[in-house]
């Protein structure tokens, strides 16, 4: 039920967040046009939002980097955030500068009144002078937490660098130092519950740049696409595009970007991509961007490539897929999705698609058995609905 979707995206452990990523993202593709499942996928909103936000990673890097690695550096102020974030050339950068928690939220006025009361009421002494052991060292763990900021309306802003606020050799990991910076900073700033969720996320954020960590850091990175792809499926074009869209406007060509060989991407965020390029095809208002991204109708372009190295293998047994099945899959997908757009189809016959996949139905490496069904389909598609895929 959508309800345990629910609790499950308010995890704390990202993989589990990943995971319950990957279902509501196969139930908004499978059953999003249906409306009554549509409406109850976006009591979800809230949370794949906050998972979706942009990370600004790039605004904490310095304008010029050290002298010993200046065009390392350099390179990282032209490149787009995706594609920065997936793969480990800029690990020890974004370890030594980007691990900052950084969040916004605005405190009402009412929030405030209530926040002065509670204060007002815990430092009121307590009636009976005993205090017990426990109480004393709740106390003291209290105030070690750090200086509070003044309870003020308006926008709040919080920018903390994550060790600051946490210890870097906490016993219990990640989960421990982020228990611990949460805690800091709700003290800290008056964070109110409503809040809690959106802060939790940017801790995480902020741990997997400055560990270092790879694996949390790509993990999290395919869980921000996963929740993006929702986002357009379940939202109306223009909900879409002023929900998210108008944060982050170049999203589309930023994560083609992951795309290109010169990206050297994981497969798994290769993947996520493509997956969330099949719900942005359905926006017309993304259709242009996405293909001129791709140079979706170039023989040299990006989808050429990817689709010439997954079917490269002839027909001795000893050549393997280059790609996983998943990846194959999501790519399949996409380019279905794609043949059923305005032009879609023609700029694929153009870009030359067809003798590959003809090709493809030759290669007998049982590898390639699981995608021949949907290649035939998908070749079947071409030739009947674009007139110069017949001929080709």
């Amino acid at each position: 039920s959508v309800e345990r979707l629910d609790q499950l995206l308010n995890a704390s452990d990202p993989e589990v967040l990943e995971h319950t990523l990957r279902v509501v993202l196969r139930t908004a593709q499978r059953w999003s046009y249906q409306r009554d499942i549509k409406a109850n996928l976006a009591t979800i909103s809230a949370r794949l939002t906050a998972i979706a936000d942009p990370w600004n990673v790039k605004k904490h890097l310095p304008a010029v980097a050290s002298t010993d690695n200046s065009e390392a550096g350099a390179l990282v102020l032209h490149t787009n955030e995706f594609r920065m974030l997936a793969n480990d050339e800029h690990t020890e950068l974004l370890k030594k500068h980007a691990g900052v928690v950084d969040y916004q939220f605005f405190r009402t006025a009412e929030e405030a009144r209530l926040l002065e009361e509670e204060a007002a009421a815990a430092a009121v002494p307590p009636a009976t002078p005993s205090v017990s052991h426990a109480q004393r060292k709740a106390q003291s763990s209290k105030r070690s937490l750090g200086t509070t900021a003044p309870v003020s309306v308006g926008l709040v802003s919080i920018n903390a660098r994550i060790w600051d606020v946490c210890d870097a050799a906490a016993q219990g990991g990640v989960h421990e130092q982020m228990q611990q910076a949460f805690d800091r900073l709700v003290l800290m700033y008056h964070v109110p519950a409503s809040h809690y969720y959106e802060l939790r996320q940017r801790i995480y954020v902020a741990l997997a740049l400055g560990r270092g960590d790879q694996a949390l850091r790509l993990r999290l990175l395919r869980s921000r696409i996963y929740a993006a792809s929702v986002l357009s499926l379940m939202m109306g074009e223009q909900e879409f595009k002023n929900a998210f869209l108008s944060r982050e406007p170049s999203f589309t060509a930023d994560v083609i970007g992951v795309l290109q060989p010169e990206a050297h991407a994981p497969l798994s965020v290769q993947t996520a991509v493509l997956l969330v390029l099949e719900g942005l095809l359905k926006l017309r208002s993304e259709l242009s961007g996405a293909y001129v991204a791709l140079n979706a109708s170039a023989n040299h372009g990006v989808l050429m490539f990817i689709l010439r190295k997954a079917f490269a293998a002839g027909s001795n047994d000893a050549d393997a897929p280059a790609y996983p099945y998943e990846f194959t899959s999501a790519l399949m997908s996409f380019l279905t999705a794609m043949a059923n757009t305005m032009n879609g189809g023609q700029l694929l016959v153009s870009a030359g698609v067809v003798p590959v996949f003809v090709a493809a139905l030759r290669n007998s490496h049982p590898g390639h058995l699981r995608s021949a069904g949907r290649v035939a389909k998908l070749l079947d598609l071409l030739t009947s609905s674009t007139p110069p895929a017949f001929p080709a």
